[in-house]
């Protein structure tokens, strides 16, 4: 399945970035998303917020490299799902998990200011059991970001910013015992997610 396929690429993105790093920062933060979203050819506008927390790191290869790796995971929970006119009841929804990464250029404003910027994908899952049937629903996003640092000393941030999404499609699936039911369809819409947190560099 394709979006196993997309999960495994971010784990190993996750794992080979820091160990062949030079420098390392990882931000542990909360954020808020607002997304709309238009499934396949239904027409229906969807607005959902959620809110949760978000860990990122970014992995440079060289001290003087303002050239590397991002990556990120983070856990919402859907605070409010508008569905066309339909008011969704949020109360027993699942969480979404993200999973992402991106090329990222660091510049520095000041010696105690630096910015980030890069693109990259996110892949965001829901998944709900219930009575031995497991539902899943996935979005693919194509990314871009910006970020904000202040440097209280060489190892302690303050980091805020911005994650912007445009979903490139939605997927599906029921698992019922050991046979399951797979699709894919179409998506457009727009994910804005500010977020904010403190980073450590090592």
């Amino acid at each position: 399945m394709k979006k196993k396929g997309i999960i495994l690429l971010i784990i190993v993105i996750t794992i080979i970035a820091p160990l062949s790093a030079a420098i390392d920062k990882v931000s542990i933060g909360a954020t808020y998303a607002m997304e709309t979203i238009t499934r396949g050819d239904s027409g229906v506008e969807e607005k959902i917020n959620s809110a949760g927390m978000i860990v990122n790191g970014s992995s440079f290869f060289s001290p003087l490299s303002d050239v590397g790796i991002k990556y990120w995971l983070g856990v919402r929970k859907i605070v409010d799902w508008q569905d066309g006119a339909t008011k969704v009841d949020v109360t027993n929804t699942p969480p979404y998990v993200d999973a992402g990464a991106a090329f990222v250029y660091q510049a520095p404003v000041n010696l105690d200011i630096f910015i980030e910027v890069g693109a990259g994908f996110q892949y965001s899952i829901l998944s709900k059991e219930a009575l031995g049937i497991t539902v899943s629903l996935g979005t693919f996003y194509a990314n871009a970001f910006a970020e904000f640092s202040y440097a209280f000393n060489d190892s302690l941030f303050l980091t805020a910013g911005v994650l912007a999404g445009y979903p490139l499609y939605v997927d599906g699936e029921i698992k019922i015992g050991a046979k399951s039911w797979t699709g894919q369809d179409s998506a457009k819409g727009l994910y804005l997610a500010p977020y904010a947190g403190i980073s450590f560099a090592y």
